[in-house]
């Protein structure tokens, strides 16, 4: 029986009693490269919580090397970088799990957190993507630690790899045989088998695509679209997904996801006739769809162009106007994954950042928060969508706040905006713009936003930009 996978339970927040809330982030610190991650107390913000939050260093093998309590103390923003020995410092490869424990209760076991990866000449981000089951959980049976993900995209073009990496749980795992099926540009797929030596309990494993025999050659220089199987232990079964140049100066991130049609999950209800999927900084990005689901054929709407998707087949939709419209004469499912790709075929390794479609079912959400930066290195841009389709939106309650956190103090600055403004939003404004004050209130550091609409009905992004012109795309919490 396949294990389902409840995606109305998600939109509820129904986890039960969480006391404890969890992720686990790659991490690589050496001479060109730093992981840092970036936290707001929105525990605080949204419910009055109060946590203690612990953060565990361990080497690729799952070693313990270092466990530390981090806390907010003066401020609403945690800007956490990990300090190592001399000996470790400028040549270590492992993770880092945060840990969030709280006597109250916080509705959601995997915490909004922020990893963010700086190379010689590129950045990136990813939000929370793994986590250690809690014991409750593993007694429970309410663990997705085997079978298929989705939303890998592989990127083997010249002078580029992919790698992926997964966490091991709290047990080792068994030597295994994993399957990489494989969908290139010519709307064939391929599966490829490889081992998976056996993986030590909090072992972090690093695959890199282009040792797996035959790959390179089946994609042609262009990117392909995965689902691969394997089993962790006690572990989410997702994984970092990383493109990354052949001299090591750019990084760019995203995360897999769970492969929808594996597991069991609900269709949209038949009066519900199409989904949405959004693109970010459209002029210089396309949106991939994933069709995990092989037996359900889509009509893409994109600027009054139709593109039809078969046979199971995914899809790189190019000049979108921001937004594209995907239905089906099948059931639609609750869930399906897109991804927005950068520019490619530029010298600049292009971002990729996992999503997922909008519909109606999609409940309201009043408040968001998202990290931003202004510094020398680094500017962003806030991407607001309002959703229309969501709900009916008046005049009166339109108007939005925005308010700016940083990491050395509990005030904040917020200003108020209303329904005319949003055009503003739509195709990104600068954080300076928004807050004129911006680059001093940092400190040079990553601070958050948070937006506050009482229509809720508003998906919310950012475009974070270094000075080499690398891009990473992220959506809000």
């Amino acid at each position: 029986m396949k294990k389902a996978i409840n995606q109305s339970r998600a939109f509820l927040s129904d986890y039960g009693i969480v006391n404890r809330s969890s992720a686990v982030f790659y991490f690589q610190k050496t001479e060109i490269h730093k992981t840092y991650f970036t936290i707001l107390n929105y525990w605080k913000i949204k419910r009055g919580i109060d946590v203690l939050i612990l953060a565990s260093i361990r080497d690729m093998s799952g070693n313990l090397v270092k466990r530390e309590k981090i806390s907010f103390e003066d401020a609403m923003v945690i800007n956490y970088e990990p300090e190592l020995n001399d000996e470790l410092k400028n040549n270590f490869y492992g993770s880092v799990e945060i840990e969030i424990f709280s006597i109250e209760n916080m509705f959601i076991p995997y915490p909004a957190i922020i990893a963010a990866y700086q190379s010689e000449e590129s950045i990136s981000m990813v939000h929370s993507y793994a986590r250690y089951n809690s014991s409750h959980e593993i007694e429970d049976g309410d663990q997705i630690s085997d079978g298929v993900q989705s939303a890998i995209t592989i990127n083997l073009k010249d002078d580029t790899d992919t790698f992926l990496v997964f966490h091991n749980g709290n047990n080792p795992s068994p030597r295994q045989i994993c399957c990489l099926e494989v969908e290139n540009h010519q709307s064939k797929r391929q599966n490829f088998f490889f081992p998976i030596n056996s993986l030590d309990k909090y072992e972090t494993k690093k695959i890199y695509l282009s040792e797996i025999n035959g790959l390179r050659k089946f994609l042609d220089n262009k990117l392909g679209f995965s689902n691969m199987t394997m089993v962790l232990n006690n572990s989410i079964l997702r994984a970092l997904c990383a493109w990354e140049s052949s001299d090591k100066k750019q990084l760019q991130v995203t995360h897999s996801d769970f492969n929808y049609n594996y597991y069991s999950q609900e269709s949209l209800p038949e009066d519900i006739e199409c989904c949405y999927a959004h693109c970010i900084d459209s002029e210089h990005s396309s949106v991939v769809i994933h069709n995990d689901v092989h037996d359900i054929n889509y009509t893409i709407l994109n600027q009054d162009k139709q593109i039809q998707m078969k046979d199971g087949f995914s899809a790189i939709i190019t000049d979108t106007d921001g937004t594209i419209n995907l239905s089906s004469t099948n059931k639609i499912p609750n869930r399906i994954h897109t991804e927005i790709v950068g520019k490619l075929n530029d010298s600049v390794l292009p971002f990729h950042c996992s999503v997922g479609t909008i519909h109606a079912l999609r409940p309201k959400k009043r408040l968001w928060w998202f990290p931003v930066v202004k510094n020398d290195d680094l500017s962003c841009k806030i991407f607001i969508k309002h959703v229309h389709f969501l709900r009916a939106c008046t005049d009166e309650d339109f108007k939005f706040s925005i308010a700016l956190y940083s990491s050395s103090s509990n005030s904040k600055i917020e200003k108020t905006y209303y329904k005319k403004d949003l055009p503003l939003f739509d195709n990104g404004i600068s954080l300076e713009d928004v807050f004129d004050t911006c680059y001093d209130f940092l400190g040079g550091e990553f601070g958050y936003c948070t937006v506050y609409c009482e229509n809720g009905s508003f998906f919310i992004y950012t475009l974070t930009e270094n000075k080499f012109g690398s891009k990473c795309v992220e959506h809000g919490f």
